[in-house]
Parts: C-alpha cells; sequence; structure tokens
C-alpha cells in the first residue's frame, strides 16, 4: 500500500531535482511542448547550470566540451538555424560540465516522471483503442511540418489523426512510436535491476506496444549477453501466440513481419529511415567529391533520418569525427566489456535510425547512459572487492 506520508515527504526533499527532471522531460518534446519555446527555455537552463559548473571540470573534460561545441556550431550551421538557435545549439554541450553525479539524478528523476507519464498513456490508449470508450479530445498541428495530418490530443496521449485497420502502434506523448522505443529501451538497458516490477513492466509493455523495430532488435540483443535460455523463451512463447491467435497474427505479419522482408532492391522492407529518392541520389553522392565535406541540407533528404542523412548533408568527416568522440568518451569511461557492449548496441542503433547526436535530449542521454554504467560497474566492483576481503 502506498505510504501518502512517505510520498509527500519524498516530493518535499527531493523537489529541485523532481523539477529538473520535468524540464528535461520536456526536452523529449511530449506534445504539450510542440510548437513552443518552452523547450529552448529549458534548453537555457541547463547550459547556464554548465556554465556555473566549469570551474569543477578536469582538462578532459572541457577539451570534450570545446569539441563537441564545434562539431554543433558546424551542425546547426547546416542546418539554417536562426541566431538563438545556434547559440543553444553551441552551448549545449556545457552540459559536460555539469558533473556525473548530478546528470545521473536527472536521468532517474526523468526516468520515473516518464514512467508516470506512460502508465497512464497506456491506460488512455488502452480504453480508446481496445476497450473503445470515448474520451474527449482536442487536435493540434503536427511537430513534424511534413506530416500532413494533425494529432488527437488526449489526456497524456497524442494520436495521429488517421483512420486505423488495426490497433495503431504506441506513441505515448510524442509524435512518433519511435520515440518510446528508443526511450524505454534505453532506460531497460541501463537500469535493468534497479527498476521495480511495477516500472519494468510499464516500460517494456510501452516498448511492445510501440511495435519499434528498433526497441525489440535491442532487446534481444541485451538479454542475450544476460540469458540467453530466456531470449529463446520469450521468441518461442512469441511464435506460439502468432500461431495460435489470429488477432495477434495480424499485427506481427503488419507490424514486424512484413517489414523484416527484403524488397526488390535487396533492402528491409521496413526500413523507412529514408526514401527511395534519396536512396538513389546517396548512391551516386558517393562516388562524388562532396562525400568528404557533405552537400548541406537539401530537399531530397527531407522526409529521412538515418546515418545516411548525416553523411549527406554533413560530409564523412563530420559523421566520422562525431561518431568516434562519443565512442571514445564511453570507451574511456566504461572498463567493463559488458557495459561498454550495452551502450554500443544501442548508440549503433540510434546511429543507424535516429542519429540526432546534437539534440539536446539525445546527447544528454548518450552521455548521461555511459555515466550510469560507469557508476554500477564501480559499485559492483567494490562489492566483489570487499568479498574477496571477507573471504
Amino acid at each position: 500500500m502506498l505510504n501518502i506520508r512517505n510520498f509527500i515527504h519524498y516530493i518535499k526533499y527531493n523537489f529541485n531535482i523532481i523539477l529538473v527532471g520535468f524540464l528535461f522531460f520536456i526536452l523529449s518534446k511530449p506534445y504539450f511542448a510542440w510548437n513552443t519555446s518552452i523547450g529552448s527555455i529549458c534548453c537555457i537552463f541547463f547550459i547556464l547550470w554548465g556554465a556555473i559548473s566549469i570551474k569543477k571540470s578536469d582538462f578532459k573534460i572541457a577539451v570534450l566540451a570545446v569539441l563537441f561545441m564545434i562539431l554543433s556550431f558546424v551542425n546547426a550551421s547546416i542546418s539554417n538555424l536562426n541566431f538563438s538557435g545556434i547559440i543553444i545549439s553551441v552551448f549545449f554541450p556545457f552540459l559536460f560540465f555539469i558533473t556525473p553525479e548530478k546528470r545521473i539524478r536527472i536521468l532517474e528523476s526523468f526516468k520515473n516522471i516518464y514512467i508516470i507519464f506512460i502508465f497512464f498513456s497506456l491506460l488512455i490508449f488502452l480504453s480508446v483503442y481496445i476497450l473503445r470508450i470515448n474520451i474527449p479530445y482536442t487536435q493540434i498541428q503536427s511537430l513534424n511540418v511534413l506530416k500532413d495530418y494533425n494529432y488527437k490530443v488526449y489526456p497524456f496521449l497524442a494520436m495521429p489523426n488517421i483512420s486505423f485497420l488495426l490497433l495503431p502502434r504506441f506513441p505515448a506523448l510524442y509524435d512518433e512510436p519511435g520515440v518510446v522505443g528508443s526511450i524505454s529501451i534505453l532506460l531497460l538497458i541501463t537500469f535493468n535491476k534497479e527498476l521495480n516490477k511495477f516500472s519494468y513492466i510499464v516500460i517494456l509493455l510501452s516498448g511492445i506496444l510501440s511495435f519499434s523495430l528498433f526497441f525489440y532488435i535491442t532487446f534481444i540483443l541485451y538479454i542475450a549477453t544476460v540469458n540467453f535460455k530466456r531470449v529463446l523463451f520469450v521468441l518461442l512463447t512469441i511464435a506460439a501466440f502468432v500461431i495460435i491467435f489470429p488477432p495477434i497474427h495480424d499485427y506481427y505479419d503488419n507490424y514486424i513481419n512484413s517489414r523484416l522482408e527484403i524488397d526488390s532492391s535487396g533492402s528491409l522492407a521496413g526500413d523507412n529511415r529514408t526514401t527511395e529518392n534519396f536512396d538513389k541520389e546517396y548512391s551516386v553522392f558517393l562516388n562524388s567529391s562532396f562525400l568528404l565535406f557533405g552537400k548541406g541540407e537539401s530537399p531530397i533528404a527531407s522526409g529521412s533520418s538515418s546515418y545516411k542523412t548525416i553523411i549527406y548533408t554533413r560530409g564523412l568527416i563530420f559523421f566520422i569525427l562525431t561518431f568516434s568522440l562519443f565512442t571514445f568518451y564511453a570507451i574511456s569511461k566504461l572498463k567493463n566489456i559488458h557495459s561498454l557492449y550495452i551502450f554500443i548496441i544501442y548508440f549503433v542503433g540510434m546511429t543507424y535510425q535516429r542519429p540526432f547526436y546534437f539534440d539536446p535530449f539525445y546527447f544528454f542521454m548518450f552521455l548521461t547512459m555511459v555515466d550510469y554504467l560507469q557508476l554500477k560497474d564501480n559499485h559492483n566492483n567494490t562489492k566483489s572487492h570487499k568479498h574477496v576481503l571477507s573471504n
């Protein structure tokens, strides 16, 4: 039973970090932050926090921050951002100067807030699309200007205002189900055993209902390193449900199987990260003189989100430098091979399908994922050392 007194006590003495966690939650772009300046205000808050923490940082962190600031400036310039957008982009790497301990507390606070919002979002989603309960909604414009439809906004849920033949993919408060898959799998593989049963189920269910291939593949790759028998059990259970229950077979066929088929061009049918026209242009681009420095923003790259778009618009040199810096940060801090593996499968997967290196939200998540994995490694090493001494 929930102890109300303890809950109030927790809120009272953790109000500051809860507030900061909510400001960071806004950076993940839930529907109530769409087409507003609230995200920029939150970015400025974190930049100022990083700025007043500079004197506490060591030389290596300062060098990394400067290198990321240079790359972020290049990225912002190519993106044709306005002056304020460029300033925010250039100085957001000041996050490096916030101590890892404080970044971890922000991530933990974000995790708790995310779970609460996702839980209520799941309740509304299942009520509307499974129980067919008529819940009032409003409509807002899409976050992505390329989408030609509005969104129905229920409490805790934003759904495209289009018709669905099957149970739709679960987007929660975001404009794409893939966002839910990307965030949920990060929290699952990063916190894992630190999650209580309720939190684990909520996050896992959100990822499953998002029908995100990235979520499924990363989850299987992660579980395979922890318990191979569990992976086999999960796969056999899913196969049994798909075979036995026709409705589940329909979902599997539409959302999973059909996306894993190889099309006439030799690519995954479900790989919607790039358009066919862009892929043709990209093949020509690889043999052009623009390969090293890119062609800049181009209409043909609109609607695509892949490592290919980074190389095409910003060049191979920019891509290699950015990828290498994040990887160097992880390798320099993670001495445990399993922890490094967890980061790499997530980071490589995100690079393939959502390479938003300099989006403030994902930039923070990449850094703090490494920080938290390092903290767990240090804790486990301390426990092992004490065990050895006790023997």
